[in-house]
């Protein structure tokens, strides 16, 4: 089976690295993805595996740093793991997909989206939300994926109403560039 290797290395490197630091793994892996000319079903099957497992200690590792320090990194990771999450749902990538059977397909993809929103569900508890704003959001944007995060201070008893977007108040354009917008 095909593998992408990590610069210098292989992905069986990056086992190696569980509780390193998940900045450097999910941009390891980004930078990989990136470089390659071709992702293969096993390479999505092991990122979808390298995703979840570089988040398990992410929490903790965060505890030392501080707010500001905690919300650049969990804003590095979750922009990686979108672009990551991307590159890998691209249409180029389609015949990778049918070569797994259904429930790898599932899993694979349960565990890419967990990770994705588990890195969303980080960033969200490191804004901070000040007494002069009842909301903030962020919106990170990949050619496939948008991922938008509302952060609310329930704290004044009236939370502001949020609603999901539809496919008519989406529009993407296709030559936008990648990158994240705060808005209040």
């Amino acid at each position: 089976m095909p593998v992408l290797p990590i610069p210098g290395s292989s992905y069986s490197k990056i086992n190696e690295t569980e509780g390193a630091n998940t900045t450097v793994v999910s941009k390891a892996i980004l930078e990989k993805i990136d470089s390659s000319d071709a992702i293969y079903s096993s390479d999505i099957q092991k990122v979808s595996t390298y995703m979840s497992q570089s988040l398990s200690g992410f929490e903790d590792s965060l505890q030392n740093l501080k707010d500001d320090a905690k919300t650049e990194e969990t804003h590095k990771v979750s922009q990686n793991y979108l672009e990551i999450t991307s590159a890998i749902l691209d249409n180029s990538n389609i015949d990778s997909w049918s070569d797994m059977n259904e429930v790898t397909q599932s899993e694979s993809a349960s565990n890419i989206l967990s990770s994705l929103e588990e890195s969303a569900f980080l960033l969200a508890e490191t804004i901070e939300v000040t007494s002069a704003e009842e909301q903030m959001t962020v919106t990170l944007e990949e050619s496939n994926v948008v991922m938008s995060i509302m952060v609310q201070d329930s704290s004044h008893g009236n939370p502001v109403d949020a609603s999901f977007p539809t496919k008519h108040t989406i529009v993407v354009k296709v030559d936008q560039h990648r990158g994240s917008h705060y808005h209040s």
